[in-house]
């Protein structure tokens, strides 16, 4: 999940999409989840950034607190990239900072133990959309910190948003991965 902060300024999103053919014509429609409040945006250059995908993009419908979904079209109009969006505040990297937080390692066989998750632990001191409601952790920190792969965090993590709760975070096998990165067509440079 991209985090956007609420801002007019232009930002950048990093996707992994279908296809990695850079070029200045895409489509960037962002869709608030709430109110189904909509933008387009055209003509959006993409550029291949490491593992990603970088589009620079300036919104004018972002809403702290508010998730959206995100999609993104080549110039012929084909999907290559659909996702979520998430507007937060939190820029400090260093401290449960968010999803998606810089580029994955590329992954190598002989080291097993290598972490591609960043998971936002939330807070109860975010402002809440439109003066009420909440986003509250409602895991044990000290439990999420020890934590030590990503299949103990996907167990451990729960949020309450707007008091719905949400604990059943699931982490695909190694099969379910495989079969989706073959879909992907292959690069030249061994990125996936």
């Amino acid at each position: 999940m991209n985090v956007l902060i609420p801002s007019t300024s232009s930002q950048e999103i990093n996707i992994v999409p279908r296809d990695y053919t850079p070029g200045s014509n895409f489509t960037v429609i962002l869709i608030e989840d709430g109110s189904g409040k909509k933008q387009t945006i055209e003509n959006v250059v993409g550029v291949v950034n490491g593992n990603h995908f970088k589009l620079t993009v300036a919104f004018t419908i972002l809403i702290l607190n508010s998730t959206y979904s995100i999609e993104v079209q080549s110039s012929d109009g084909s999907v290559i990239y659909k996702g979520k969006v998430f507007c937060s505040r939190r820029t400090n990297k260093a401290e449960k900072a968010s999803l998606n937080t810089g580029l994955y390692k590329e992954h190598t066989v002989s080291n097993l133990n290598q972490k591609y998750i960043i998971v936002d632990g939330g807070s109860t001191n975010e402002e809440p959309i439109g003066g009420g409601g909440t986003v509250v952790e409602c895991h044990d920190a000290g439990e999420m910190a020890a934590a030590t792969s990503a299949f103990q965090v996907c167990d451990i993590y729960c949020v309450t948003v707007e008091g719905e709760t949400y604990d059943d975070w699931y982490l695909p096998s190694k099969g379910e991965v495989e079969a989706f990165l073959s879909d992907f067509p292959k690069t030249t440079n061994n990125q996936m």
